[in-house]
């Protein structure tokens, strides 16, 4: 008996196709009527599947899931399962999904980056020189984001937008980095002398780039799926960095002069 209501087709297991209603965002895969059952708005299947975007595995789930256990579940897949990650990776991913996901991983590390200021008790009484070094962190990380786009994660087919979604969502492995850029620019760099543990805590900053340089190739091999991208990974990963570091240091030092300038 019909009942004129939209039903869904029997396959639990099918993947989110990324439709959504265009009145109330009601996730429409599955359906086999073109009727929204949430607000009942009918919809055009095809109008809307031609402009869809792949949804990103478990970060797009979020409002069915929960945010923190979409955000720590995409974290630790990225930390640990970096091929399966790229694996399931769509090559036309939502991009607003990877933006959005890329600035609570960069609000994360700024946040543990504070933490570790007012640990060494430089928050207040350096807080301009803060201030900077969190600028350079930021400006550094968003260069080598793009210098991967255009590098390492790029192939035959290249777009750079899919690329540089792809680096976005390696924002996470910062959630570790920062901290441990932060020990080691306050020590040996800014502030004077190193103190108690931290031989140790700039080893584990070395051990994690070698971490990173490793897991970044991994994505970069399984996602172009191209042995090319193992030697472009392991030649330009380091120039990536490089570059991003001596952009982020002119940035800072120019902005620096200019507040000087400013405030004389």
């Amino acid at each position: 008996m019909t009942t004129g209501q939209p039903t869904l087709i029997d396959s639990p297991e099918a993947a989110d196709t990324g439709l959504r209603c265009p009145e109330c965002e009601y996730n429409l895969t599955g359906l086999t009527q073109d009727l929204c059952p949430e607000c009942g708005q009918p919809f055009d299947r095809e109008e809307l599947l031609a402009a869809v975007t792949a949804p990103i595995p478990m970060w797009s789930r979020r409002r069915q899931i929960g945010i923190f256990k979409a955000f720590f579940g995409t974290i630790l897949t990225i930390w640990f399962r970096p091929i399966h990650f790229a694996k399931r990776f769509p090559t036309d991913a939502d991009q607003r999904d990877a933006f959005v996901f890329s600035n609570w991983c960069m609000v994360v590390a700024l946040a543990m980056a504070s933490g570790m200021f007012a640990y060494k008790d430089e928050l207040l009484s350096e807080p301009f020189t803060c201030l900077m070094t969190s600028i350079g962190i930021v400006v550094g990380i968003i260069i080598c984001e793009v210098a991967m786009a255009v590098t390492v994660f790029s192939g035959n087919d290249f777009e750079f937008t899919d690329a540089f979604a792809l680096a976005r969502m390696t924002r996470a492995y910062h959630i570790l980095s920062v901290p441990l850029a932060v020990n080691y620019i306050v020590e040996h760099s800014s502030f004077g002398v190193p103190r108690g543990f931290d031989a140790i805590l700039v080893t584990g900053l070395y051990v994690f780039a070698a971490y990173w340089w490793f897991c970044i190739t991994c994505v970069a091999v399984t996602y172009r799926k191209h042995l090319a991208n193992l030697i472009l990974s392991i030649l330009l990963l380091p120039l990536c960095v490089f570059a991003s570091l001596m952009l982020s240091t002119i940035t800072v030092t120019f902005t620096t002069m200019m507040v000087f300038i400013l405030t004389q």
